[in-house]
C-alpha cells in the first residue's frame, strides 16, 4: 500500500508496511491510540492485542454455537447484501468492502456481527490474529497484502463444534475453518498469536471483553474510508466498478 492511500492516524488500521515487523507496526499503532485515549490507559481489562496467546492456548469455549444452516446463510447474506451508500454516489448501493483487502477488517467484522443482531442470531465472537501476516489476493496489484493483525467474526458449527469465521475478503465462497483461516496468513501456526474476544471488540487496542458495540463507527469507517478506496482499486485492476461492485461480483 502506498503512503498516499493509508491514513497513518487510523489507530485501528491493520496495515503493516512490507518491510515493517509486527512489533514495529504494533508499537506505531499503540502510540497513536495512547495519543487519542490517554484517559483509558489504566484500564484493568486487557485489550485484544494484550490478550494474544499461541494458537494451542486459545480459549474457544465461549464462542457462540450456530446451526450449519444459519452459518452458511449468514455468510452469503452478509457477503452479498448491498446496504451502504457513499456521498459521491448516493444512487449506488454497496456491499461491505470485500474487494479491498488492504484494511478495514475491523469495520467489516462489526457490521457482519451487527447483522446477526438485526436478524436475531446470537452475536458472533471476534477472533484476532497477530504477527507478520501476509495473504495472497487477486484484489491487490502485486497479489499480496501485509498486516500486523486481522480480525473476523467467529462462531462454532453445531454439527462439528469447529470454529469457523466470516471473511469473504479472503474466501468469498464459504465460511472458513479457523485454523485454515490462520494458515492463509502465515506459513506456520507457531508464527501467529490469537485472541478470542467478545463480539463487540472493535480494534486491537479495545478491551477484549466488555467494550460497547461500535456499529455506527463501523458504518462511518466503511462509508468514509474503505468503500471509496475499494472503488479506486477496481479501476486500478482494470475492472468496471459498476459491474463488480454492483450486480456481478467476482464470486
Amino acid at each position: 500500500m502506498s503512503t498516499s492511500e493509508y491514513n497513518s492516524a487510523d489507530e485501528n488500521s491493520a496495515v503493516r508496511y512490507e518491510h515493517e515487523t509486527y512489533e514495529e507496526a504494533a508499537r506505531r499503532h499503540a502510540e497513536i491510540h495512547r495519543s487519542k485515549h490517554a484517559e483509558a490507559l489504566d484500564s484493568a481489562v486487557p485489550s485484544a492485542e494484550g490478550s494474544k496467546v499461541p494458537v494451542e492456548r486459545a480459549d474457544l469455549s465461549r464462542i457462540p454455537v450456530w446451526s450449519d444452516w444459519d452459518i452458511d446463510q449468514h455468510f452469503e447474506r452478509t457477503r452479498d447484501l448491498r446496504f451502504l451508500t457513499t456521498g459521491d454516489r448516493p444512487w449506488f448501493s454497496r456491499r461491505l468492502s470485500w474487494l479491498y483487502p488492504d484494511d478495514g477488517c475491523y469495520a467489516r467484522a462489526e457490521l457482519v456481527s451487527a447483522k446477526a443482531d438485526e436478524w436475531l442470531h446470537r452475536r458472533p465472537y471476534r477472533l484476532f490474529s497477530f504477527g507478520n501476516l501476509m495473504v495472497s489476493t487477486a484484489n491487490y496489484p502485486t497479489g499480496k497484502v501485509t498486516w500486523w493483525y486481522h480480525t473476523v467474526p467467529v462462531v462454532k458449527r453445531a454439527s462439528t463444534g469447529e470454529p469457523v469465521v466470516f471473511d469473504a475478503a479472503l474466501d468469498a465462497k464459504r465460511p472458513i475453518p479457523w485454523k485454515q483461516w490462520l494458515a492463509l496468513q502465515v506459513s506456520n501456526l507457531n508464527d501467529v498469536r490469537v485472541s478470542v474476544c467478545d463480539g463487540n471488540t472493535y480494534g486491537p487496542e479495545h478491551a477484549c471483553f466488555g467494550s460497547p458495540a461500535r456499529t455506527a463507527e463501523a458504518v462511518s469507517d466503511e462509508k468514509d474510508r474503505f468503500l471509496g478506496r475499494e472503488w479506486i482499486r477496481q479501476v486500478e485492476m482494470l475492472r468496471d466498478p459498476l459491474r463488480v461492485l454492483g450486480d456481478f461480483p467476482p464470486w
